[in-house]
């Protein structure tokens, strides 16, 4: 039998395939689509740390700790560490380690292997859903270097670890751009330079490699928050936030980048470290859409949890920082209003055995950095939870690209609406 030649017309639809189109029109589009930009449209969003102490400890730093151990205040030892976190090693995978035989120190071509075409051409919900995004690590490498003795090629590494996690929202935004079909993409280094930039200190300096000189005795932190419009420009804000108090925890003279990084990141899965959330379960449904699982400022779903959440907090008389915590028409948890989540299961015949999970992607959950960075080391999995079966007083970890990861403790379980 003959090849059938293509004609050139239009296949029509058959009732079952048009009644499909319809649904997806009316259900995903007008609902999800059409509201965002019937309200101005919506900025692909990115929230983000910026932490000098990520690559250097200051000599404040030093001194306040050793103070903290000489009067006794430790209250954890690094050996009662979960055994996952002092196996992590903070250098592996590094963006800007030269490959052996290289000679080149040249930051171009350190990002060349970041700034790939790797996804498909047409990025579906279900294929993002189907498969984790592969991304870079951002790891927090020791630095003791003076920014005056620093080639510029040394610079923009230091720089690249001190935002928290980097390599992971530069990967989901350029998804997020593909997904909704934006027709660009964001270099790492433009992305890189305009963060630099935005940081306040300093900010009369335009050069950036004479900013990043100046930035390096710095200790400030701030919550970076990156905006991309559907026009092509970027925007970045700086917010500050709060220096960490000087780790007490610490039963060793020897303070570290990646001891910071564990308690002040990682803190959520340090043994006893105090639960500084409460967290409500929310008493109604969201619905899940492309602006659950990508990050964006249409945050309506969002808004309407939190004044939810603001009402179940006055009702338990809470003084803490809160969350709440949104599940889907099928009451599969997918996470908070601003951080993803996951929760402890002990084996049923050894309570002594444990693992932290939290939803899977295909809940609708936000594609979070954060929580992509812990699975891939291993130090949580993926796995759907019934929103029906957490418990009052339950300990949970909430976590995001700003605060790392922090406890919680649920004050609001699901209640069935009567």
């Amino acid at each position: 039998m003959g090849i059938k030649k293509n004609n050139g017309s239009k296949k029509e639809l058959s009732t079952g395939e048009q009644k499909i189109l319809d649904t997806i029109q009316q259900d995903i589009v007008q609902r999800y689509f059409e509201p965002a930009i019937g309200t101005g449209g919506f900025e692909i969003l990115s929230t983000l740390r910026y932490d000098p102490s990520f690559t250097n400890i200051f000599p404040e730093q030093h001194y306040q700790h050793q103070g903290s151990l000489q009067n006794g205040q430790e209250t954890v030892k690094i050996s009662e560490i979960d055994a996952r976190l002092q196996t992590i090693d903070y250098n592996d995978n590094n963006l800007f380690a030269v490959p052996e035989g290289s000679s080149s120190s040249n930051f171009e071509e350190y990002i060349d292997g970041i700034d790939d075409n790797s996804s498909t051409s047409d990025i579906s919900l279900m294929s993002l859903m189907n498969e984790c995004m592969k991304t870079q690590d951002s790891s927090s490498p020791e630095a003791s270097l003076q920014g005056s003795t620093l080639s510029d090629e040394d610079l923009y590494p230091i720089f690249y670890q001190r935002f928290l996690l980097l390599g992971e929202h530069f990967k989901r935004l350029n998804l997020s751009l593909e997904f909704f079909k934006w027709g660009f993409q964001v270099p790492i280094d433009l992305l890189l330079e305009n963060l630099i930039q935005a940081i306040p200190d300093h900010h009369e300096v335009e050069n950036v490699q004479e900013k990043m000189r100046l930035l390096m005795d710095v200790r400030n932190c701030y919550k970076m928050r990156i905006l991309i419009y559907d026009s092509g420009k970027m925007r970045v804000e700086a917010h500050p936030i709060p220096l960490p108090s000087p780790s007490a925890s610490l039963n060793t003279p020897a303070f570290s980048s990646t001891q910071y990084f564990i308690y002040n990141i990682l803190g959520g899965f340090v043994p006893n470290s105090p639960s500084s959330w409460d967290v409500f379960v929310d008493t109604e449904p969201t619905k899940i859409s492309p602006f659950t699982t990508f990050k964006t400022t249409y945050r309506q779903p969002y808004s309407a949890a939190r004044q939810r959440m603001m009402q179940l907090a006055e009702k338990h008389g809470t003084n803490k920082k809160c969350e709440i915590l949104v599940y889907n028409d099928t009451f599969q948890l997918m996470e908070g209003s601003i951080t993803s989540v996951a929760i402890i299961r002990y084996k049923d015949d050894d309570p002594a055995q444990f693992r932290f999970i939290t939803p899977a992607l295909a809940s609708g959950c936000l594609c979070g950095t954060m929580r992509r960075y812990l699975l891939k080391k291993g130090l949580i999995d993926e796995h759907p939870i019934d929103v029906r079966d957490l418990c009052d007083g339950e300990q949970v970890i909430l976590l995001n690209g700003v605060m790392g990861c922090v406890k919680g403790t649920i004050r609001q379980s699901y209640r069935k609406p009567t």
